[in-house]
């Protein structure tokens, strides 16, 4: 029997399982930044005084920051909304995390919850 995921106080039927087609919506895949500026550098680097530590790119099977990624475990897609269950590792650990990610209308930004963290970003251009 499956049951629902608590995120950020709501209940959330799960769709997608490990072991079934998890894959991010095309319209949220890419790299995602904070800023503008950030965008410019690439993604892992610093460069004149930029950092792309804040940054974040998402791939069809995982997301990936500047020292960690994830696999998607757990998927919920609503609209422009995606619940995320991920398996993360990163400087040598490994831990399970729930976020949430909401893309705009437009598909130009994108906020990222995770616990008690909301990161706004922009998408960076290819």
């Amino acid at each position: 029997m499956r049951v629902a995921i608590w995120l950020c106080g709501l209940a959330l039927p799960a769709t997608l399982w490990a072991g079934e087609s998890l894959v991010l919506p095309q319209a949220a895949l890419g790299r995602w930044s904070p800023t503008l500026e950030q965008c410019a550098v690439p993604f892992g680097e610093s460069r004149g005084g930029i950092s792309t530590e804040d940054n974040m790119n998402l791939t069809p099977e995982e997301i990936e920051f500047w020292e960690s990624a994830g696999q998607y475990r757990v998927m919920n897609i609503e609209d422009r909304t995606f619940a995320l269950l991920l398996r993360m590792t990163g400087e040598g650990q490994s831990w399970t995390e729930h976020q949430v990610l909401v893309l705009s209308e437009d598909g130009q930004q994108l906020t990222r919850r995770s616990g008690s963290i909301e990161v706004d970003y922009l998408r960076c251009g290819e």
